[in-house]
């Protein structure tokens, strides 16, 4: 058995043992492994072996463009091992992560027209703009470097809000991201978006699209969450207690915090206590 079979029959039967493996062969061997792995189809188990495998950042490169293909993914799986990539990689390589932030960017803010998948593809390059955003050491320069797109992508979204809009649900985790003080002219716009939102909360109506309803639930209360609204804190108590459904465990982390900011600490304590008593 030569050592190519060799490495094939240990991804096949000891995946685990590969990230051992590796780091113990030649620097041709990986590069040949890394070119002969990149020709496979793409799967999650392919990009996690290409990040153990990359030889230089020309390959790191290579798996980054994997991994962005991987976002959009059907396969929750792939979905999220790509976006775990990118978290490591804007902490460890923040000159390659850089132009995928701006590919994500431009696709948020520029959406192609008659793209079956769009809903797909809005989501995963929203999920890879915000793992970067989140991981990178020098945020503000990354933001500055795409201010004029990402001043394009607010500004239109707020122009013609749509509680089901996925751009207008990301609007909010993005600003979260972003340092106010070179988003100011966003906050006014922003506070009315949240006004929206809590009327289609407050709304009665069966058919809201349960889905997209939690993910601009999540998105709303982790922006109010880090930027304060006493009025609004407010009223996403009452959406909170009115909610139709459970509320997802993040959003109740995030109403923690909008407690500690409210008056009505009485009520959003009770609610928290109740949720807390119903898991099991």
């Amino acid at each position: 058995m030569n050592h190519t079979n060799l490495f094939n029959y240990i991804r096949s039967k000891c995946p685990d043992v590969v990230k051992h493996l590796i780091p113990m062969l030649p620097a041709d061997l990986r590069f040949s492994y890394f070119r002969s792995v990149s020709t496979e189809p793409m799967s999650a188990e392919q990009l996690k072996t290409l990040t153990i495998l990359c030889p230089d950042d020309g390959s790191i490169d290579e798996a980054a463009g994997v991994a962005l293909l991987l976002a959009t993914s059907d396969d929750k799986n792939s979905r999220h091992i790509s976006i775990e990539y990118f978290s490591e990689l804007a902490n460890t390589h923040p000159q390659i992560v850089l132009p995928y932030l701006h590919s994500s960017l431009v696709l948020l803010a520029q959406p192609p027209e008659r793209n079956p998948r769009i809903l797909r593809d809005l989501k995963g390059n929203a999920s890879v703009a915000l793992a970067i955003l989140r991981n990178l050491s020098d945020t503000q320069a990354a933001v500055m470097q795409n201010k004029t797109i990402l001043q394009k992508l607010l500004a239109e979204v707020y122009s013609k809000p749509r509680a089901t809009s996925y751009r207008f649900i990301f609007s909010f985790a993005l600003l979260s991201c972003l340092p106010p003080e070179e988003f100011s002219e966003f906050s006014e716009q922003a506070t009315k978006a949240v006004d929206f939102s809590i009327s289609y909360f407050l709304k009665k109506d069966s058919s809201k699209p349960p889905k997209m309803t939690r993910s601009l639930l999540k998105s709303v209360f982790n922006y109010r969450a880090k930027f304060p609204n006493e009025e609004q804190n407010k009223q996403l108590l009452d959406v909170a207690v009115s909610f139709p459904s459970p509320l997802p465990f993040s959003v109740i982390s995030d109403l923690c915090q909008i407690i500690q900011k409210s008056p009505l600490v009485f009520t959003g304590t009770k609610l928290v206590l109740d949720f807390a008593l119903s898991v099991q």
